[in-house]
């Protein structure tokens, strides 16, 4: 049996959070600053929009459906909105939008798990490195060391495929061999 729970939802225009990955983020919409406010630390679905320039997405057809948890680690006024530090939690599957007055809410479920066998052991294997510029992953377990990697090779813009994958494995392979690349080809050494 699924187990579906409802969540606030937060839809970005132009990036996707990842579990095990800080990120920040620039909000000011109305919809947005509430539900920050409304929910504090609390759990918020993240789901990032089809197409940056939809308004205020209301639909399924406008946003992806597979977003991710996470949890507000900071919040930073500026003149026209603010600077939100996000941590992401872990994957959902969004099965619908719950339309409220300002804000939106989503019922979601649990992704299941991605990492095969082959990229766990890869995965394992990394996690006891140091990273190339020499410091350690904040990442506690081997798939949130895959995310990390992940950010910080793909763009913001570049995570949705990142987050909805099925298997890990041919991202894993692709972050590997960017981070060799970048290391003058000795750090899979």
């Amino acid at each position: 049996m699924v187990l579906l729970y409802t969540l606030p939802l937060v839809t970005l225009r132009d990036c996707a959070l990842l579990p095990g990955v800080r990120q920040r983020l620039l909000v000011g919409r109305p919809g947005t600053v509430a539900t920050l406010n409304q929910v504090g630390r609390g759990e918020i679905c993240f789901l990032q929009q089809q197409h940056p320039m939809t308004l205020r997405p209301r639909m399924m057809g406008q946003l992806y459906e597979v977003g991710c948890i996470g949890v507000v680690h900071r919040r930073e006024p500026m003149d026209h909105g603010e600077r939100v530090y996000v941590d992401g939690v872990r994957r959902v599957l969004v099965r619908k939008l719950i339309p409220r007055l300002v804000q939106l809410a989503a019922e979601v479920e649990d992704a299941p798990a991605l990492l095969s066998e082959d990229a766990g052991v890869a995965a394992q294997e990394l996690f006891k490195r140091p990273s190339p510029g020499g410091d350690q992953a904040p990442a506690t377990t081997p798939s949130q060391f895959v995310y990390a990697l992940a950010a910080g090779v793909a763009g913001p813009c570049d995570r949705q495929p990142i987050l909805a994958a099925a298997c890990l494995d041919t991202v894993l392979s692709e972050v590997l061999e960017q981070l060799d690349r970048a290391a003058g080809g000795e750090w899979l050494q």
